[in-house]
C-alpha cells in the first residue's frame, strides 16, 4: 500500500486517496470466533461467528445476535481459515468492550469492539 503521509490530525491516506483514521493494521480474515457473556439476569450466554477484521486493539464482527446488553463479554478467537475444528491453530481470548454497533442491510448488527485484555492459549 502507497504510503500518502499523515495530515496534521494524525490521519493517513489509504491505496484508494481516502483518508484512513486508523493507528493501527487491520488483519481482514474470517476467523471463526466464538463470544461469551452474562445476560444482566445472570444467565451464561453464548453465540459463535467470523470476523470481520482483527487489529492490535480491537476487532469488528457481525451479528445476528444483539450482545450490546452483555456484561463481562469474552471473546475467544482461533487464527485459523482451515474448514476442520480440529486442525491445531493459535487461540487467543480478549476480555471486550463494545465502542459501536451498526445497523446493517442483511439484518445483521455490526460490533465494533476495543479489547482490554488479551492471551494466548
Amino acid at each position: 500500500m502507497e504510503d500518502r503521509g499523515a495530515t496534521a490530525d494524525g490521519d493517513k491516506g489509504n491505496q484508494y486517496g481516502s483518508m484512513e483514521r486508523r493507528g493501527t493494521a487491520r488483519l481482514l480474515a474470517p476467523f471463526p470466533v466464538r463470544i461469551v457473556g452474562v445476560a444482566t439476569s445472570g444467565e451464561r450466554l453464548e453465540c459463535e461467528a467470523h470476523l470481520e477484521n482483527l487489529c492490535a486493539r480491537g476487532l469488528y464482527v457481525r451479528l445476528s445476535e444483539d450482545i450490546r446488553e452483555w456484561k463481562r463479554i469474552v471473546m475467544v478467537v482461533k487464527l485459523s481459515l482451515a474448514p476442520s475444528p480440529t486442525v491445531p491453530a493459535p487461540v487467543f481470548v480478549a476480555r471486550a468492550e463494545i465502542l459501536r454497533v451498526e445497523a446493517q442491510g442483511d439484518g445483521l448488527k455490526g460490533f465494533a469492539v476495543s479489547l482490554t485484555r488479551h492471551r494466548f492459549l
